[in-house]
């Protein structure tokens, strides 16, 4: 196992969070918590720059906290419970609203055990395959809204 992968298992967020920045991919990493409650805990300078998060605020936040649109933190959370379950890398494709724009993304999330038998880590690795304006398309829906998109893939 390569030095930079080695520091995915580590609890220190300082180190994890300089291992991932050395990856050229977009990356985030996410623990479930006791009350089973997903929680950004880094996310990679590259994530950064495809989706307009920034670690200074979703670190330490469950998916409903970060997205405005409820559906979409839902549908998060319903992928992570699903990676977690099945222990087996998952990809998906979503669109996800975050400070008025809309970013088609697609997602490769991987189940990492920590300190028990069960996942309670997940890596993901992103690619933002579109970006558009929330106005340009609520212009063409009207007041209908942008939802998570079902669709969803299990990687064998």
């Amino acid at each position: 196992m390569a030095w930079g992968f080695r520091m995915i298992f580590t609890r220190q967020q300082s180190d994890l969070q300089h291992s991932i920045n050395k990856m050229a991919l977009p990356v985030f990493v996410v623990d479930q918590d006791c009350e089973g409650d997903f929680r950004v805990v880094a996310l990679n300078k590259a994530h950064t720059r495809a989706t307009g998060l920034d670690l200074a605020a979703v670190v330490k936040k469950t998916p409903q906290m970060i997205l405005p649109n409820k559906a979409d933190a839902d549908f998060l959370v319903s992928r992570y419970q699903a990676c977690v379950q099945r222990r087996k890398p998952i990809s998906y494709s979503t669109r996800l609203t975050y400070r008025d724009t809309i970013r088609e993304i697609s997602t490769i999330l991987h189940p990492v055990i920590l300190d028990g038998k069960a996942p309670t880590r997940l890596v993901g690795q992103v690619a933002v395959t579109a970006t558009i304006p929330k106005d340009t398309v609520k212009g063409a829906l009207g007041d209908q809204g942008i939802l998570a998109s079902p669709d969803i893939q299990a990687i064998e």
